[in-house]
């Protein structure tokens, strides 16, 4: 059945019905296989805020091992597939992202400025400020204590 499900995303994204699109971006989110994970990411692509806000809750909760294909995604795409990279790695809240994220914490669109903000915000909230200075190169260091309110 899950299955069946999978195969039908194409179709179910393309419907009208919200509440049936987000039931299967949960189906999708429940799922254990590399297919429904590439699915989901390949969502932080969609023109709905909608579906890319729920698929980004979604993902936070696989944590570290889908840090690459955000990162790239962030560097990669469009503005509203960067800003919803970024609110997902601002959710799984990994250091490692945050060499990534200050590169577009100056980008050209506002929405992709304000969700690598809260991103690294809700990041370096996290930890204590010696960890990151260990993780980050002198330069994003420096940089990050710059980005105003982060410290």
């Amino acid at each position: 059945m899950k299955e069946k499900k999978t195969d039908d995303i194409e179709a179910i994204i393309r419907s009208k019905n919200l509440k049936e699109k987000m039931k299967l971006i949960e189906d999708l989110g429940k799922e254990d296989s590399p297919k429904a994970l590439q699915q989901l990411i390949s969502l932080l692509s969609s023109s709905s805020w909608s579906i890319r806000d729920k698929v980004t809750e979604i993902l936070a909760t696989k944590g570290e091992k889908i840090l690459d294909k955000l990162i790239n995604l962030l560097e990669e795409g469009i503005w509203f597939t960067k800003a919803s990279a970024a609110k997902t790695l601002g959710n799984i809240g990994s250091i490692q992202s945050l060499p990534h994220l200050l590169k577009f914490i100056d980008d050209n669109n506002s929405v992709v400025r304000e969700n690598v903000y809260e991103a690294i915000k809700k990041i370096v909230s996290k930890y204590q400020k010696e960890d990151i200075e260990s993780k980050l190169t002198k330069e994003e260091f420096e940089r990050l204590k710059k980005i105003n309110g982060i410290f």
